[in-house]
């Protein structure tokens, strides 16, 4: 196996891989290469999000996060239509990201929730016509994170001029990386083959409206970084109905288990240390294959800013308290929209 081959596995890919007798035969060159690719991510996240933050502000760090995170799924995904369309749509889902938080934090509860649905929704429909390729759950996720990290005044004004810059570089990345791709399938193609009363058309709209209703939630009860809420919920309502229960399950657990160990790690490790938590997070999560170790691990560069706002204990009931409560809330409004799914087609 070539080097740069083991290079562009995932981390299930290189697992995969060593249970064959050819991976067993490669095995130092895969670990290598998996060891040196999150090494590398670690750097280059770490090398990026500094730079936009000296650019920006600090503030906007929840900006840099977001482009950084487009940018690197950008280099191993595309949106399964042609290259024009792509780009077009991009274009649209980070306009609806850097005005879409804004809007809805200025247009009440009931106000937001509609803008929220609409901007998710858009999203969802745009990047997500292959489910399997995650990139619906990226941008969610990505919508939530600014909605979660408001800024106003001129702060404002620099989070939409990295906005327009994460934008150029993400677009110029999707052009080099996918300028070859054969497809020449129209996004309005994609559209019309997909039915609206299809299983992909009913999970954009299950995970829009799941995503809305958790963060109206938050705000009409004045949930304390309720943004965590709605991760869990983002994350759990897959696109593969027979998955939710599990990643449900899994989302719980993950965050119980994570949030406690960070407390346990956090109360003996010198204080000195603790910065050394998120690279090392992010360093292992290189590693992760599944779902609920990749939730236990995010838990410590979660916890690791949160911390500083709220203290440690807080944090760490903060944090296991609003992920129960997204993923209780995304399976119960899975069954719910199922329900009622199968009622109207009935």
């Amino acid at each position: 196996m070539r080097f740069l081959e083991a290079l562009s596995l995932s981390p299930a890919a290189v697992k995969a891989k060593l249970r064959t007798q050819e991976g067993r035969q490669s095995q130092p060159l895969l670990l290598f290469a998996l060891t040196l690719k999150s090494l590398l991510c670690v750097l280059s996240a770490i090398v990026f999000i500094s730079t936009l933050n000296t650019i920006f502000g600090q503030a906007n760090s929840s900006a840099a996060v977001v482009i950084f995170c487009i940018l690197v799924a950008i280099l191993f995904v595309d949106f399964d239509y042609r290259l024009k369309d792509s780009v077009i749509n991009l274009g649209v889902c980070f306009f609806l990201l850097s005005l879409g938080p804004w809007l809805a934090s200025h247009a009440g509860a009931f106000g937001g929730f509609l803008i929220n649905l609409f901007c998710l929704l858009c999203m969802t429909v745009m990047v997500g016509q292959a489910p399997i390729m995650g990139n619906a759950g990226l941008y969610s996720f990505a919508y939530v994170f600014l909605s979660g990290n408001p800024v106003a005044g001129q702060q404002l004004f620099l989070r939409w001029g990295a906005m327009a810059l994460g934008f150029v570089l993400c677009a110029a990345t999707f052009v080099l990386r996918h300028r070859t791709k054969s497809s020449e399938r129209t996004f309005r193609q994609a559209l019309r083959s997909s039915r609206p009363d299809s299983r992909i058309a009913a999970w954009q709209l299950r995970l829009a409206l799941g995503v809305s209703l958790m963060l109206l939630l938050g705000q009409l009860f004045q949930l304390t970084h309720a943004m965590w809420a709605g991760f869990a919920c983002s994350s759990v309502l897959s696109p593969f109905e027979a998955n939710v229960p599990h990643r449900a399950a899994q989302r719980v657990l993950g965050a119980v288990a994570g949030s406690l160990l960070f407390w346990i790690v956090y109360s003996v490790c010198p204080p000195a240390l603790h910065p050394l938590f998120g690279p090392v997070a992010g360093f292992l999560l290189g590693f992760c294959s599944t779902y609920h170790w990749s939730t236990l691990i995010n838990c410590f560069s979660a916890l690791l800013l949160a911390s500083s706002t709220y203290g440690v204990d807080n944090a760490v009931g903060l944090r296991i308290f609003n992920n129960v409560l997204g993923a209780c809330f995304a399976l119960l409004f899975f069954h719910a929209f199922q329900y009622a799914r199968r009622r109207l087609s009935a």
